[in-house]
């Protein structure tokens, strides 16, 4: 009887580590894709001048299917109003501990706040609407 609770134990333990190795997977996973969205974000910004509302919410949306939450938890902020635009985007990683409600982790405790902050440069050029007698004008109504 003593050997059947040990192999018992011992089985739920090795499976809680096959568990905990394929959600680390799934964690690292979700980490470089989470990170592929925000640099996205940041070419779309950097090539617009400005945080759209669209791409804000394109952001907000790819990261909750990443990460598995609600949109409305993804915290996006840009400062506009100039060539270099600070920006912060948050998010949260859940269920980092696999079996984590058998082992009596609450939910808030099992979840990570992730955040990535940094400066985009814009490259946005206002087109030249120069209507001047000026040789570089490039709309093609100098006399």
């Amino acid at each position: 009887m003593k050997d059947l609770i040990t192999t018992i134990a011992s089985f739920f333990l090795l499976t809680i580590f096959i568990l905990q190795f394929a959600g680390n997977q799934v964690t690292h996973v979700r980490i470089f894709q989470s990170g592929l969205a925000v640099e996205s974000f940041r070419e779309k910004v950097k090539t617009d001048g400005v945080a759209a509302a669209s791409n804000i919410q394109w952001l907000q949306q790819s990261l909750a299917e990443i990460c598995g939450c609600a949109p409305e938890e993804i915290v996006v902020c840009v400062q506009d109003g100039s060539e270099i635009l600070p920006y912060e985007v948050s998010f949260p990683l859940q269920n980092l501990i696999v079996m984590g409600s058998v082992l009596g982790i609450e939910p808030e405790e099992n979840t990570v706040w992730m955040t990535e902050k940094g400066w985009i440069v814009s490259t946005y050029e206002e087109p030249d609407n120069n209507t001047g007698p000026d040789p570089a004008d490039e709309s093609g109504d100098t006399p």
